[in-house]
């Protein structure tokens, strides 16, 4: 995404997530990424700081743009990526 230093998509739902959300009358979502903090924030006085004072993400999953350099450079596509609450 252009909003973002850099991200990575995740393939959500698959068939199984997609099930279990009609089982429960719910959607289940979809367009998650990992991203790093949006690009304009870097003008912010807060710094790194601002993802952990707002609930901004609206699902996805947001690290500082150091990490997700760490992880753009050492994650090849296809890696499976499990989220676990």
């Amino acid at each position: 995404s252009k909003l973002y230093n850099k991200s990575i998509h995740i393939s959500y739902p698959n068939k199984k997530d997609i099930a279990k959300a009609k089982e429960s009358n719910s959607s289940a979502g979809g367009m998650i990424m990992i991203h790093g903090t949006p690009s304009h924030w870097s003008l912010s006085p807060f710094g790194n700081w601002m993802p952990m004072l707002l609930d901004w993400t609206q699902g996805c999953i947001a690290m500082s743009n150091d990490d997700i350099e760490e992880v753009w450079e050492q994650t090849k596509k296809g890696t499976p990526i499990y989220i676990i609450p």
